[in-house]
C-alpha cells in the first residue's frame, strides 16, 4: 500500500492498547487541543474582515455566532498523512515513547460513513493556505451582509433562523482552517458535531443533538465530552504501527501479539527520528 493511502494517529502506549482491545477510536473535544486558536482562527479573520465593512454592525453578528458556538461542540479524531513527524511524537505520543498507528484511509472512511449515518459528521483535510482562508471568510462576510442589511443598505432585524444557518456553515468549516504554522502536521480530521437545544427555539436537526453515547473525561481543570467511534473495520484497516523514537518495544513481539488478536496485515516499524 502506498504512503498516500495511509493516515496516522499518534498516541500513547496505554491508549494504543485500549484501541486494539476495544477496536474503537476516540473523538475528543477540539476545544482542549494544543493549538489555543483552535476553532477561533477563522473567526478572528472573519471579524477583521467585517470591521473593514463599516456599514455592518459587528457586535450583533458576534452575539449570533457566539450563541451557536457556545452550544455546539466539535469532537474529532485527528490524524496525519505523515507517520514519523517529530512534532507529533513530542506532542501526542508521550514525548516519543508512544506509537503512531497507520490506517487504510479508504477503509476507515467507509467506517466513518457508517458511524455518522445518524450523526452530523465530516471527514476534513485541514486547509493551511492563507488564500483559501480568505476566500472562505469573504463568502461569510457576504452572507452576513445579506442577513443584516436590506436592499438599501439599511440595518434590518436579523432573521434568527437564517442567522443560525450561517453559523452552522461556520461551525461545519471552522475546524478545517488552521494556522499555517501547523502545516507540517498535514492533518486529516474525522469530525462530529453535537449541540444542545437553543433557547431561542430555533430548530436543531436531530443529528446535532447530544445523545446518551456522549461521555465525559477529566482534564486538569475541567471535564470534556468525548465519543467512542466503534470501528468494525479496524482489523482490516490497521496496516502499520510506527514505534516512537523513544519506544523500545520489540518489533517481532508486537507483530506476533497483533497477529494473535486478528490484526494480520500489520507492519511494525521504528521511527527514523533521532530524538532522545
Amino acid at each position: 500500500m502506498s504512503e498516500d493511502q495511509i493516515l496516522y494517529h499518534y498516541t500513547t502506549n496505554d491508549t494504543f492498547l485500549k484501541i486494539i482491545e476495544s477496536e474503537a477510536l476516540r473523538l475528543s473535544s477540539l476545544d482542549g487541543a494544543n493549538d489555543h486558536k483552535e476553532g477561533t482562527w477563522v473567526l478572528e479573520l472573519l471579524y477583521n474582515q467585517l470591521q473593514s465593512m463599516p456599514s455592518l454592525p459587528l457586535q450583533p453578528i458576534k452575539n449570533l455566532v457566539n450563541t451557536y458556538r457556545h452550544q455546539t461542540i466539535g469532537l474529532a479524531c485527528c490524524m496525519s498523512k505523515n507517520g514519523d513527524l517529530l512534532s507529533q511524537w513530542r506532542g501526542y505520543a508521550d514525548d516519543g515513547k508512544g506509537v503512531s498507528i497507520g490506517l487504510n484511509r479508504s477503509a476507515i472512511s467507509l467506517g466513518w460513513q457508517n458511524f455518522t449515518s445518524k450523526r452530523l459528521g465530516f471527514e476534513l483535510d485541514v486547509e493551511y493556505r492563507k488564500d483559501e482562508h480568505i476566500n472562505f471568510v469573504s463568502s461569510l462576510a457576504e452572507d452576513f451582509q445579506t442577513l443584516v442589511l436590506d436592499d438599501d443598505g439599511i440595518v434590518q432585524q436579523i432573521d434568527i433562523v437564517k442567522g443560525l444557518e450561517i453559523s452552522q456553515k461556520i461551525m461545519r468549516e471552522m475546524y478545517r482552517y488552521k494556522n499555517p504554522a501547523f502545516k507540517e502536521e498535514d492533518e486529516v480530521r474525522f469530525l462530529c458535531y453535537l449541540s444542545l437545544p437553543f433557547s431561542e427555539g430555533a430548530p436543531v436537526p436531530n443529528k446535532y443533538l447530544w445523545s446518551e453515547y456522549v461521555k465525559q473525561q477529566p482534564r486538569v481543570d475541567m471535564l470534556t465530552p468525548f465519543l467512542d467511534w466503534k470501528l468494525e473495520e479496524l482489523k482490516s484497516s490497521l496496516v502499520r504501527v510506527m514505534l516512537g523514537p523513544k519506544n523500545n518495544t520489540s518489533v517481532m513481539q508486537l507483530e506476533y501479539w497483533l497477529e494473535q488478536r486478528g490484526f494480520t496485515n500489520v507492519s511494525v516499524r521504528r521511527s527514523n527520528a533521532s530524538y532522545r
